[in-house]
């Protein structure tokens, strides 16, 4: 397919797509690895080997969220690889707040059992050169940026369902929205210093 993104194949059921803007991801690694190293040829072997790690951990994460939905009734278009990381695409929305957190959180989820297991094969395998305890802090840093209030973080959508109840669905949005201003300044504040 040569339109928005490129069919790569299909897990449990749902198609895995690759946006043109991941071949940009592929790139800018890719730049750093050879930058960092002083080598072009180790940024183009171990630039897109690393994203491709990565990669696998950000599927895992969107296949969390994807199979908590399907589970409660909400279909998945298609899990999309691109620039900023991944998205599960769905049809339609979680009925209840509660199924709302519980697919919001699921990838979290994922991520932080991955950081746990790769922690513990870094441990007892430290012959890996580090790429384990590569992948945990990538699977760690993956759940905690995700956990941050700020929308569309899953985070934030914790948020919003969280607030609905009380305050409908209208209002929930606009107050997490608030919050996710005031997280992403936050953010950009700490960045700088």
């Amino acid at each position: 397919m040569l339109g928005r993104s490129l069919r790569i194949g299909k897990l449990l059921g749902i198609n895995i797509t690759l946006s043109w803007s991941f071949l940009l991801l592929v790139v800018a690694i890719s730049l750093m690895m050879a930058i960092r190293s002083g080598d072009i040829l180790i940024g183009l072997v171990v630039g897109p080997l690393s994203l491709a790690l990565i990669s696998i951990s950000i599927l895992a994460h969107e296949l969390g969220h994807s199979v908590v939905a399907q589970r409660l009734g909400v279909k998945i278009a298609e899990i999309e690889l691109h620039f900023f990381g991944g998205a599960a695409k769905m049809l339609s929305l979680p009925k209840r707040p509660r199924d709302e957190i519980a697919i919001a959180a699921a990838g979290p989820i994922v991520s932080f059992a991955l950081a746990g297991l790769f922690g513990a094969l870094s441990i007892v395998l430290p012959e890996t050169m580090g790429i384990f305890g590569l992948l945990a802090s990538i699977n760690l840093m993956l759940g905690g940026f995700n956990l941050i209030p700020a929308l569309p973080t899953d985070g934030g959508r914790i948020l919003r369902a969280a607030l609905t109840p009380k305050y409908g669905p209208l209002e929930a949005t606009r107050i997490a929205v608030k919050i996710a201003r005031v997280a992403t300044i936050g953010l950009g504040a700490w960045a700088l210093i």
